[in-house]
């Protein structure tokens, strides 16, 4: 996420002060337990080389298949993303798929409820 934040701010798309409150607010959403943050293991990596191996088609980054391969191995069946390659692999791994982006036109949906399942939330950038 910090990396995430720092290329944002690099980028201008909000000041310093911002920055400070997204991040406060993230690792307050941490605390309260909102979000969890799921270790890499040995499986993850391996999960993530076959994912890609599987679909040479999507363009998935070594990133991208590594949080796919964490998100498998801890029974998370929805991605919440605002990343468009993340959104369109979960899709072809048959993953539910929740995006915080606009669909473009002709853009078949992906996105479905989250009620009563475990979620993963990427925190990618958007493609």
């Amino acid at each position: 996420m910090r990396s995430l934040m720092a290329e944002r701010r690099r980028e201008d798309h909000f000041d310093a002060e911002n920055q400070g409150r997204i991040l406060a607010t993230f690792e307050g959403d941490i605390a309260a337990g909102h979000l969890i943050l799921l270790p890499h293991t040995l499986e993850s990596f391996l999960l993530a080389e076959s994912l890609m191996g599987a679909h040479p088609d999507v363009p998935l980054t070594s990133l991208d298949a590594l949080h796919l391969g964490v998100m498998r191995l801890a029974g998370a069946t929805v991605l919440a993303t605002a990343d468009r390659v993340m959104a369109r692999a979960a899709a072809a791994l048959g993953m539910e798929c929740r995006v915080f982006f606009q669909k473009r036109r002709g853009q078949s949906s992906i996105a479905g409820g989250v009620s009563g399942r475990r979620t993963a939330v990427s925190l990618m950038r958007s493609s």
